[in-house]
């Protein structure tokens, strides 16, 4: 008889990943076990390397080097290197949340470590394509110069980064969420959503986080929006800086807004392949989504320029759409009036803004 596995997060664990994970959390924690564990252990290592990217106390070479080992977290070697650097580094971190994360490493990988290997070869797969993603901000955006902000070069390069940063966990989620159904019916294979089309709404997200993190990242010295959009309006980075060129970007910023709509509308496709018995993993789809749509519509309505007023969701906005779910999760129809009511919207306030 086959043993159920059961796999909990360690309350320690548990409590970094809520801390770090902010909405997220939200749609990991719906989830049965074991898929809450995997889920929640591949986000959190992911945001480990990421916090060692983002920290601009710690050199590039180094954050380079570091996140390469990343690539091969499967050897218990590569493991402990990597738990006794971010222990060592985690002094550098200026996020108090951060540092619990950094100095758990250990505890972490041995959870990891711990998972069935089908579960563990996943969580390889999101996090060697993540790192991937990291190692373009490290080369695009080395942090020796804080007053200079480097653009990437190419509407090509940002969409290649889109793929790895929201398209791996994406890729992730379906491939975790097929897994699940398959185990509960091999009849449902045949109606699992698509490995691409999971890829496609993680693309979608991750350009939505870059438009309305865009002031915050300049500071960084990151500039997401290409160089070749740029001097099509004839703007530098530095000109980003100030709110009031808000304006003249907006043909670029609409255009990043269609792109990420383009994405996201293949989550009509996306919900309906999942049963609507299925509630957890509807409404792990339906939140960001939703959240996404309205997101992008607080960027049109506001100035992602403005450093002072970055264009967000209200926590009640979030909560009002957690309320309204569970007409969503018996009926396709009520998530397509919904998406179709956030993106005719998102449409008309664009057209207002020309």
């Amino acid at each position: 008889m086959k043993k159920e596995i059961n796999l909990t997060l360690p309350k320690h664990i548990n409590d970094i990943l809520k801390d770090v994970s902010r909405s997220l959390y939200l749609s990991i924690n719906i989830f049965p076990y074991p898929i809450k564990s995997v889920m929640g252990i591949g986000y959190i290592i992911c945001r480990a390397a990421d916090t060692i990217v983002d920290c601009p106390n710690i050199d590039s070479d180094f954050k380079y080097k570091t996140i390469k080992l990343f690539h091969n977290i499967e050897s218990p070697e590569t493991r402990t290197a990597i738990s006794a650097i971010l222990k060592e580094y985690s002094s550098k971190i200026n996020n108090p949340k951060e540092k619990p994360l950094m100095r758990s490493m250990t505890e972490i990988f041995d959870f990891y470590a711990a998972l069935p290997k089908i579960y563990r070869e996943m969580v390889n797969e999101i996090v060697d394509g993540v790192a991937h993603g990291m190692e373009i901000d490290i080369l695009s955006f080395p942090f020796k110069d804080k007053k200079t902000i480097l653009p990437l070069q190419k509407e090509a390069d940002l969409e290649k980064y889109c793929a790895y940063i929201g398209g791996a966990p994406g890729v992730f989620w379906a491939k975790l969420y097929g897994r699940t159904l398959r185990e509960k019916n091999s009849k449902t294979l045949k109606n699992c959503v698509q490995i691409e089309d999971a890829k496609s709404i993680g693309e979608g997200l991750q350009i939505t986080n870059i438009l309305k993190d865009m002031a915050h990242d300049l500071r960084m010295g990151r500039c997401y929006i290409p160089q070749e959009d740029l001097k099509s309006v004839n703007l530098s980075p530095e000109l980003l800086l100030e709110s009031a060129n808000r304006d003249r970007l907006q043909p670029i910023i609409f255009k990043w807004i269609v792109w990420a709509v383009n994405k996201l509308d293949i989550s009509e496709k996306f919900l309906s392949s999942i049963p609507k018995t299925e509630f957890a993993m509807r409404a792990a789809m339906v939140w960001p989504v939703y959240w996404a749509m309205d997101t992008l519509s607080e960027v049109v309505n506001g100035n992602p320029l403005d450093s002072s007023a970055a264009p967000k969701i209200k926590r009640s906005k979030v909560y009002s759409t957690i309320m309204a779910t569970p007409p969503i999760l018996l009926s396709n129809t009520a998530f397509t009036r919904g998406y179709r009511f956030r993106r005719e919207t998102l449409i008309v306030s664009m057209s207002k803004g020309k």
